[in-house]
């Protein structure tokens, strides 16, 4: 009998009691972890209030227009709707970029009017069904029911361009490629998210190789670079827009999770690996609070770093690997927050900076290749150094924005060297002339 006391208190003492401690201790952890933060102050992320503008001054009312008068020609007995995809895909076509070009001109219209207006504003939904009202402002009130519609529509510029370059009238191929770059500046620089960030950042692309063309081509006169060279020189820097742009994206995913109100399910993400989905314990695994300051941190991390030259960034680099495990998520604190962060938003941060860096760099390399061609076209030589250029046709020799410095130029073939961001990167400034 005495035996079996003992070993009850011993099962007792080195089976029960250690279990029932650390069932405690467990509990109090998942209850410290349960707990949220309070609201933190978000207030340096906010984005300026805008207020409404009237239709007439509002770009978008014209790119509207643009995609609504858009003609797609009858292609082998069918109606082409990819019609840009097509073009690039037949670009020898001349008759068809002719005709294009003759059916769409109320399109080239509306994008020239839209793109001298001074502001692209997005009217945010007051539907109150609406889960993510910043967006519904321009997928669904504004008209456009696709990004890709306005895509389509600014990507006839360019076959327009090539179409009066066909034709010898260069001032209109340098009026139709100043609209691109315009229509590009005025997305970049007042983006609702950064979907419309990227549009205007890819519609800017387009102006810039089509100015880089012209810049390069013998028939353009002394008057017409200078032209270019007047708007190429106060393109506005980047730092800001992609600053903007990183905070129209959080105030996107904060709306997100503000709509989620608490339940991970509620997220878009893929939730099906992890055990435990239907249960307090996921549920308690997604601090709202918590999961706002740690992207808030990491966003103004990101804008802090984005002024600098690329080889002093901070790349804010994240694993892959961020599907936490079942101890993870029981005892982790926000641990769903943090790997929905991570999943929907984060792993992007060195696209941003790319971004940046790549066009900051497009642009010192336009600036500089126009200067040169019309130093060579007024001294009768090329430059020896970019000194040269300074101040009569640049205002400062453009920096490399992958390390900071001035832009390496070499008279003895005519190229301009940037470190870039892997490896180094060369340019031929008189490449098309000497063809």
């Amino acid at each position: 009998m005495q035996s079996e006391q003992l070993r009850f208190k011993d099962f007792l003492y080195f089976t029960i009691i250690p279990i029932a401690a650390l069932s405690a201790i467990a509990a109090a952890v998942i209850h410290i972890n349960s707990r949220d933060i309070d609201p933190p102050d978000l207030s340096d992320l906010a984005l300026p209030i805008y207020e409404p503008i009237p239709d007439e001054e509002n770009a978008l009312t014209y790119f509207i227009k643009a995609r609504d008068a858009r003609v797609f020609p009858e292609i082998d007995g069918k109606i082409q709707k990819t019609l840009t995809d097509y073009l690039r895909e037949n670009p020898d076509d001349t008759n068809l970029i002719a005709r294009v070009v003759a059916e769409n001109e109320a399109v080239f219209e509306y994008l020239r009017q839209g793109a001298e207006c001074r502001r692209f504003y997005v009217p945010v939904s007051t539907n109150a069904n609406d889960k993510l009202p910043d967006l519904s402002g321009f997928m669904s009130v504004s008209g456009f029911m696709s990004v890709s519609d306005l895509m389509n529509a600014v990507g006839l510029l360019p076959f327009k361009i090539k179409h009066e370059l066909s034709q010898g009238d260069i001032d209109a191929a340098i009026d139709d490629t100043l609209t691109l770059l315009r229509c590009g500046q005025l997305l970049r620089r007042e983006p609702v998210t950064l979907a419309i960030f990227h549009i205007g950042y890819d519609i800017e692309a387009n102006g810039l190789d089509e100015a880089s063309r012209l810049a390069r081509d013998p028939r353009v006169s002394i008057r017409q670079l200078k032209r270019l060279a007047e708007f190429v020189n106060n393109i506005p820097p980047y730092d800001d827009d992609v600053s903007a742009a990183i905070k129209a994206n959080f105030k996107y995913f904060k709306r997100m999770l503000e709509n989620a109100n608490g339940d991970a399910n509620a997220l878009w993400w893929r939730w099906d690996d992890f055990p435990f989905q239907k249960t307090l314990v996921f549920r308690n695994a997604l601090h709202p609070n918590r999961t706002l300051l740690y992207m808030a941190d990491h966003d103004r991390s990101l804008i802090a770093e984005i002024k600098k030259p690329y080889s002093e960034i901070n790349h804010h680099d994240e694993s892959d690997d961020n599907q936490p495990g079942t101890f993870n998520l029981i005892f982790g604190k926000n641990t769903v927050g943090k790997c929905w962060a991570v999943e929907v938003r984060y792993n992007c941060a060195n696209a941003f900076f790319l971004m940046c860096n790549d066009r900051e760099f497009e642009v010192a390399k336009l600036k500089t290749t126009i200067a040169c061609h019309i130093f060579k076209r007024e001294t009768g030589r090329e430059p020896l150094t970019l000194d040269e250029l300074v101040p009569a046709y640049l205002p400062a020799v453009p920096l490399d924005p992958y390390d900071g410095t001035p832009l390496r130029y070499n008279p003895a073939d005519g190229t301009i060297q940037s470190v870039g961001k892997d490896e180094p990167i060369t340019f031929k400034i008189w490449e098309e002339e000497k063809e």
